[in-house]
């Protein structure tokens, strides 16, 4: 009689994936007798696979993954983790929409959930006074121009919104030719 070796799985994969983000998955097969084939469940989160490898699909939320290991004789090992999501940052930036030529406007911003401090980034940044603040004023406008502003969290998970300003043209004043009155 022969035995099989013993056959172990271990999965591997990333601590913290942003919402909305794939993970790449790893597995590592040992024992038993080779070769190995890989099962991935669930099957309807996979995109792709390649061997002791797979890519999720985008992930909403805290999800358990497994990896079932088959060995050429057919024995199985499985192993199991949940792939951590980050919560969603909502960002929505406002402002009153339009300003007068040659004039600035306060571009503001209002958040909704995340993990941690958040950094933020406005462009063009050259238009904006602080571009690394949440509320800001643009710099003096004489055309129409739209500010993004992009939020990141401690975990690097990244959102953004914009906003467009429309500029009234510059106005002015032509009160005819000179005429001398005695």
């Amino acid at each position: 009689v022969r035995v099989n070796p013993s056959l172990r799985v271990s999965l591997s994969q990333p601590q913290l994936i942003c919402f909305d983000d794939s993970a790449w998955l790893g597995a590592a097969g040992q024992g038993g007798t080779p070769p190995y084939h890989y099962n991935w469940n669930p099957s309807t989160l996979i995109a792709q696979t390649a061997g002791d490898s797979a890519l999720t699909k985008a992930l909403g939320g805290d999800t358990v993954v497994s990896v079932t290991l088959v060995d050429s004789l057919g024995c199985q090992a499985v192993d199991s983790g949940v792939q951590k999501v980050n919560r969603p940052i909502q960002v929505s930036v406002s402002s009153r929409g339009f300003t007068c030529y040659d004039d600035s406007v306060m571009l503001k911003s209002s958040f909704k959930s995340s993990t941690g401090a958040l950094s933020y980034s406005w462009s063009p940044s050259g238009l904006v006074k602080n571009p690394a603040q949440s509320r800001t004023w643009s710099r003096k406008l004489t055309i129409g121009q739209q500010f993004v502003l992009k939020v990141t969290d401690t975990n690097h998970c990244e959102a953004q919104d914009a906003d467009s300003i429309i500029v009234n043209p510059a106005l002015s004043l032509d009160a005819g030719a000179d005429t001398t009155i005695c």
